[in-house]
């Protein structure tokens, strides 16, 4: 049997199949519990995507190849390990809707489409684990917030979430070029933080960059599939409500 993972192979399917399971399970076992159960789990959530992050990141840090200043934790899954507590901490609601709107989609981009590096792993591979458990977290943490009733985003919230995502972009794309120019880490460094300088191996933004071949703005074609992102995330949320509301008023009227 082919244990490999391969892009839309059985363990491809087995992983978001999965992910969407455990979205239903999760929502079905603490849906009714207390707040404070809820709070617990989901900084149970939180805390273990942070330590998947380090401790892949330690044990990586042995190889020939790896350089501290492309492996900061500044990709947009990277930088869950430190959004997901402060949303917890901090209750705050413009942090937990980036955690749906923002995360949400990256982690799903990245279990859909995943980097060449993660292909061809076996499903075992400590690598393979690590990588889609991670990203299984990130899609789904956004997504408990808001089917437990944590959180309860809004379309104004969600244009602040990709005003969010822009700002912290821009800082990326600035430590991308500001650390080659400044010679830290080496001849050999070339960070691309949120892939602002290239596309590197993912399929979907090697098709945008092709299409637009210029450092930080090619990622500017990605807006419109962000609000359509963003607009189907609160269909759930809205659609209930206007059939709660049409089926009110026609009581009303018969009434």
């Amino acid at each position: 049997m082919n244990w490999n993972v391969e892009f839309l192979n059985f363990w491809h399917f087995f992983i978001l199949a999965l992910t969407v399971v455990m979205g239903f399970v999760l929502t079905f076992v603490f849906k009714n519990r207390s707040l404070k159960t809820k709070t617990v789990f989901m900084w149970i959530l939180a805390l273990t995507n942070s330590a998947i992050y380090f401790i892949r990141t330690f044990r990586e840090c042995d190889e020939a190849w790896f350089i501290i200043w492309e492996n900061l934790p500044l990709h947009l899954c990277g930088m869950t390990v430190f959004i997901f507590p402060l949303a917890m901490l901090f209750k705050s609601s413009l942090l937990k809707s980036f955690c749906y709107f923002v995360s949400t989609a990256g982690g799903l981009m990245a279990l859909l489409i995943p980097t060449a590096t993660f292909l061809e792993l076996p499903i075992y591979d400590i690598s393979a684990i690590s990588f889609y458990s991670q990203h299984m977290i990130i899609t789904l943490f956004g997504v408990l917030l808001v089917t437990l009733g944590l959180v309860k985003p809004n379309f104004k919230m969600a244009l602040g979430s990709i005003g969010v995502l822009g700002g912290l972009t821009v800082l990326c794309h600035l430590i991308n070029v500001g650390v080659p120019a400044l010679g830290l880490g080496g001849a050999e460094c070339a960070p691309n933080y949120m892939f602002t300088v290239k596309a590197d191996t993912n399929a979907l933004l090697s098709i945008a960059y092709d299409i637009l071949p210029v450092k930080l703005a090619y990622l500017l074609l990605f807006i419109p599939l962000l609000l359509v992102i963003c607009l189907v995330l609160l269909a759930p949320i809205y659609i209930p409500k206007w059939i709660k509301g049409a089926k009110e008023k026609k009581a009303e009227g018969k009434a």
